[in-house]
């Protein structure tokens, strides 16, 4: 026999690569067509469409490895399966077969599989240019972004018609990134549905449609109870202005927005990116160079968040100074901590921050603070309106 001559793969037994083996030799000796196939060492018979769809992958070879099933039906009565080492592959009439592994396969069973709301796969898995994945089913999709191995539900309809009009999973396409819980279908008031993504939700009612809603306005209105509160379901996308205001209208009213500093980016579908400015906590930094302390400095950092509408490869140029208060009241700048850093993704963090020093000596009590600008790269090098970081009294002695 081949298990006397061959090693057995991990997973087998000498007597599943037996009877594999006598399988084979009867598949090869049928005087009719055959619709299945044994792979040895596992003693299962693979057919049909399942067959075609496993040996267009590599068989064996492929990321299912060997099958350790034999077809099933499944309880609906209509379609098929059968288990892989790593995965089943799923077949119907209307679908055609289709394997469901990993993150795909943990989220689509937790709605039920093919029972479920999502019913059969339609694709195979689906390399999305960012990196992220996408499998598309009868009823709609499972998202899962690249940092993320947690697969999301994005049912076919509005919410995902909407998602798909603002840019959806399109590398910098969309200011609400992907999906990251299961879109809920009804909500609790039994009328409306909600998915939540990266950078915001979409809600949607049938007497108002489907809109987005991000950053403050997203937030005043969650503290406000969101569609259960005062201001109820969105009826509008939000609004943005250069005049640095953002509004959106819902049933029970408007909520605007006023954020300062920011700058607008017109974006293709005529909005504009808004984003704000932050800083760290002003300080006095000591560091050595060669093993040798330098002179303090007083230290703090800048950078930019995005707000609404701004795409998700967008970038900025930030400026930096540091001010002080003189004797008489007025805020002076500190000409030698002036600082730039060009195409910086949004984020506080060593690669995204514009840092601002200034020497801290001989220069005794003093109240000091970060002036922070940026203009996002594309919008003509206009800067923004300056943020002013929170005063601090600091003693360099």
């Amino acid at each position: 026999m081949r298990s006397d001559r061959e090693e057995i793969p991990a997973g087998a037994t000498k007597e599943m690569a037996d009877k594999a083996e006598t399988m084979e030799a009867r598949q090869r000796m049928s005087r009719v067509a055959v619709g299945c196939q044994t792979y040895w060492p596992f003693p299962y018979e693979v057919c049909g469409a399942i067959r075609d769809k496993y040996n267009s992958l590599g068989g064996p070879g492929s990321f299912l490895s060997y099958p350790n099933s034999p077809e099933y039906t499944n309880p609906d009565g209509y379609g098929k399966r059968t288990q892989f080492l790593n995965g089943p592959i799923y077949w119907s009439a209307a679908t055609g077969a289709h394997p469901v592994v990993n993150s795909f396969l943990n989220r689509w069973g937790l709605n039920g599989y093919e029972a479920g709301r999502l019913k059969y796969p339609t694709t195979d898995e689906i390399l999305l240019p960012d990196g992220g994945r996408r499998q598309e089913f009868q009823q709609g999709a499972i998202y899962v972004a690249f940092q993320n191995a947690v697969g999301s539900l994005v049912l076919n309809g509005p919410i995902r018609d909407k998602w798909n009009t603002v840019g959806g999973a399109a590398p910098g396409g969309s200011f609400l990134g992907y999906p990251t819980e299961d879109q809920i279908a009804p909500l609790p008031d039994g009328q409306g549905q909600m998915a939540r993504f990266q950078n915001g939700v979409i809600y949607w009612s049938p007497a108002t449609g489907a809109y987005p809603i991000t950053g403050d306005i997203l937030s005043s209105w969650s503290e406000s109870g969101s569609e259960r509160g005062q201001f109820g379901y969105p009826t509008t996308d939000q609004i943005s202005t250069p005049s640095a205001q953002f509004s959106q209208t819902f049933q029970g009213g408007t909520i605007d927005i006023e954020s300062s500093p920011v700058l607008q980016l017109e974006n293709t579908s005529g909005g504009y990116c808004l984003f704000t400015l932050n800083n760290d906590r002003i300080h006095i930094s000591t560091s050595k160079k060669d093993g040798v302390v330098v002179p303090p400095t007083v230290s703090s950092h800048g950078w930019w968040e995005p707000l609404a509408n701004c795409p998700s490869n967008a970038r900025a140029n930030l400026r930096a100074n540091l001010q002080y208060l003189d004797a008489d009241g007025n805020w002076q700048n500190r000409a030698d901590s002036y600082n730039t850093e060009s195409n910086r993704g949004p984020g506080s963090g060593s690669t995204t921050w514009v840092a601002a020093n200034s020497r801290c000596i001989h220069l005794g009590p003093r109240t000091w603070r970060i002036v922070v600008d940026a203009a996002l790269v594309g919008a003509a090098d206009v800067y923004s309106p300056k943020h002013y970081g929170n005063a601090l009294e600091l003693n360099c002695s």
